[in-house]
This record gives structure tokens, C-alpha cells and sequence, in this order.
């Protein structure tokens, strides 16, 4: 029966991760999952479909000009989450990218340590890519310095960027270096 009940903590746990937490916090075997309101994957996504439509619209009508899409601009109440993003590197092929924010020291199996994940949002005109903390879920127990260290995070377009805008979640555009192909 205990061996039962581990195999059944695991799977739930497992199904937390993958259904990306819809609820405000998830509860497995009377805890909960972490992840508050806003931080969830789907909520996440929600956002940058939302932030792409704007994109899109505000292309549509003036071209021109790059539109002014963060999120503070059209909702000054509007919370988002996730981290903003410092730059990203585009591999020859136009299809996986590379972006680089500031994250803390180490991966989650260490004390305050956290593990990333980036996946991108995409319409015609613009990327949206969302980089989601897992931190290490005993970081509370014990003292972690706020020291931010470079990391990344790699993610796979569905199609090539080309000529899109690569935003971050809140609307920031993020500098873009193409990987030049070699012969």
C-alpha cells in the first residue's frame, strides 16, 4: 500500500507539472504546488496571446511604428509575472533560440538554487517568450543572498523567426543575435 500511494504522490505530482498548475495553488497529499496566481503556464500563455493580439493590432494599423505594448501601458493594475529577459541568440536555422536573463546561482538540486524553463507564444508578427522559475522547494528552510548570475534558458519556434519581434512577457522587446550559417 505504501509503495501504492509513493507511485500515486509521483504521478500527481508529475500531472502538476505538466497541466501547469490551473488552480491558484495545486494540492498534492495535503501540500500545495508553489506556483500562486499568475505563474502558472496557462496563465502565463493567457498573457502572451493577450500581448500578441495588441502586437498585432497595433502593426496592423501603423506599421511604421514599433507599438509600445507593455503591459503597465494598457493596465497600469495589470500584474505580470516571469522574468525579463536580456537578450537572445537565434541558431542558424531561424528555429531555436537561446535568451539570456539574470536567475539566481544554481540549478534547483542546490540550496536556493532554480531551474528554468522558456517556451515561446507566436503569432505571424511576434514571439512572446516566457521564462518560468522552478526554484528549489527548500530554499525557505535555510538563508539565500538575492545574488542574480547569468543563465539561460533554450526554447524551439515553431516556424523560423524571420523578420518577428521577439517580446518578452510585459511587452519589452529583446535584442536579437542571428547565428550566421556556415558553409
Amino acid at each position: 500500500m505504501k509503495a501504492e500511494r509513493s507511485w500515486s504522490a509521483t504521478l500527481a505530482a508529475v500531472l502538476v507539472l505538466i497541466t501547469a498548475c490551473d488552480s491558484d495553488r495545486v494540492e498534492i497529499d495535503g501540500g500545495t504546488s508553489g506556483l500562486a496566481k499568475g505563474e502558472s503556464w496557462d496563465e502565463l500563455r493567457q498573457q502572451a496571446r493577450d500581448l500578441l493580439t495588441r502586437h498585432d493590432q497595433e502593426m496592423a494599423t501603423s506599421p511604421s511604428q514599433v507599438p509600445a505594448n507593455r503591459a503597465s501601458a494598457e493596465d497600469p493594475d495589470a500584474t505580470t509575472y516571469g522574468l525579463s529577459i536580456d537578450a537572445g541568440v537565434v541558431d542558424a536555422l531561424g528555429t531555436r533560440m537561446t535568451v539570456t536573463f539574470i536567475g539566481s546561482r544554481g540549478s534547483a538540486t542546490t540550496s536556493c538554487g532554480t531551474d528554468y524553463a522558456a517556451e515561446p507564444v507566436e503569432s505571424d508578427k511576434a514571439v512572446v517568450v516566457i521564462v518560468l522559475e522552478q526554484p528549489n522547494s527548500s530554499s525557505g528552510s535555510g538563508i539565500c543572498t538575492q545574488e542574480g548570475m547569468p543563465r539561460t534558458a533554450t526554447l524551439n519556434l515553431a516556424k523560423p523567426l524571420g523578420n518577428r519581434a521577439v517580446l518578452t512577457i510585459d511587452g519589452s522587446r529583446v535584442p536579437i543575435t542571428r547565428v550566421a550559417r556556415t558553409q
